[in-house]
């Protein structure tokens, strides 16, 4: 793009320079986002009493109860900086990009290792990526259409999903920057992430095409389609979703899953995993319907075949872009690896370490 970032004259604000139909659109995204907040927090307080009256112990009902009296007194403040984030996204359109894509797809401190990554942050990072990851697939098409016409609108630099205001990079940390003053335990805040996702960013797809429609009806690329245009985050690694993983090869190509530095890198997580699960099986999603053998001798399924397996799930596992289409219950992870391994003629196990990966990534779906 030959957008280039220009400073602003004396006494013009950024505000000052948004068009009128972008202001139009950040008005409905405030409300919008209002709501379905809302209504996320709403079914929070049910959830995590519900967690808690499951919990066996003392101590596990109060990390629960402890959570849900957290979460009732800084609701007002976690909405009001989600709210007052997502608005600074429009004004941040005409103000140098700042870091957050960096932050956000790689680690903030590239120096670190990934034996000095804490657990909960770990986690908490897996959890934003398959946010972002899942909504930017499930509204892509709606997304590439959005980003267009807010270019079309700006001129002062390139626009994408990074910076896209509304998009679910922005906003998927505009939640986690808000909840940062939250004092609890990562699984109650894996919840509210969970919870989010769901009464979010899977409900921002009316959103989407309400300030498309709204951008067209004024006269913005009123006759634009999309031409399979993919957005930046599909190419993902699995080593991305790591803090840190990306660290040793930021400024060299992509290397495949299986090329010798891409084995490499995806050894390092599944040692990590080993790390961060041998200490808490307790503490990981139960199995569910279906049991994959778990051995210690004899074929087993390679850490490359079992990445490779399960992005083949997270892709299968998109809903359709019609909203009616979308799955009434989540995701079985494990039942659909089972599926995917069978069709292979000779059977193939997996070890004990993977079989809790696989419990952390049924998290995510």
């Amino acid at each position: 793009m030959g957008n280039e970032f220009k400073a602003l004259a004396p006494n013009v604000t950024p505000i000052d320079l948004l068009p009128k139909a972008l202001k139009k659109v950040r008005e409905h995204a405030r409300g919008a986002f209002a709501s379905m907040l809302g209504e996320m927090f709403d079914n929070a307080d049910d959830a995590l009493f519900e967690l808690a009256d499951k919990a066996t112990t003392n101590a596990g009902q109060a990390v629960y109860f402890d959570a849900m009296r957290e979460v009732r007194i800084k609701r007002p403040d976690i909405e009001q900086t989600f709210l007052k984030t997502l608005h600074h996204g429009f004004r941040n359109l005409y103000l140098p990009d700042d870091k957050l894509p960096e932050e956000l797809l790689h680690s903030a401190h590239e120096e670190a290792s990934l034996s000095l990554v804490p657990d909960s942050e770990l986690e908490e990072s897996v959890a934003i990526r398959g946010m972002v990851t899942k909504a930017s697939t499930h509204h892509e098409k709606a997304l590439v259409l959005l980003v267009k016409r807010i270019e079309h609108l700006v001129s002062a630099k390139p626009i994408n999903e990074f910076n896209n205001p509304i998009g679910p990079i922005r906003v998927c940390q505009a939640f986690q920057d808000a909840c940062a003053e939250l004092e609890i335990d990562i699984r109650p805040k894996l919840v509210l992430f969970k919870l989010f996702e769901r009464h979010v960013l899977t409900e921002s797809g009316t959103l989407y095409d309400m300030a498309n429609k709204s951008l067209k009806d004024m006269g913005v690329l009123p006759s634009l389609k999309t031409s399979g245009d993919k957005v930046a985050n599909r190419n993902l690694q699995p080593s991305s979703l790591v803090p840190g993983a990306n660290a040793a090869t930021d400024s060299t190509p992509r290397q495949g899953a299986g090329s010798p530095q891409g084995s490499i890198q995806q050894e390092e997580i599944f040692n990590f995993l080993r790390e961060l699960l041998d200490d808490s099986r307790d503490q990981v999603v139960p199995a569910t319907t279906a049991s994959m053998p778990v051995v210690d001798n004899g074929p087993m399924l390679s850490n490359d075949d079992l990445l490779n397996l399960l992005s083949t799930i997270q892709v299968q596992s998109q809903p359709a872009t019609n909203r009616a289409d979308l799955p009434s219950h989540p995701l079985d992870v494990r039942q659909s690896l089972f599926n995917l391994v069978n069709q292979n003629p000779q059977p193939q196990a997996i070890g004990r370490i993977d079989d809790d990966a696989i419990n952390l990534v049924s998290m995510l779906f």
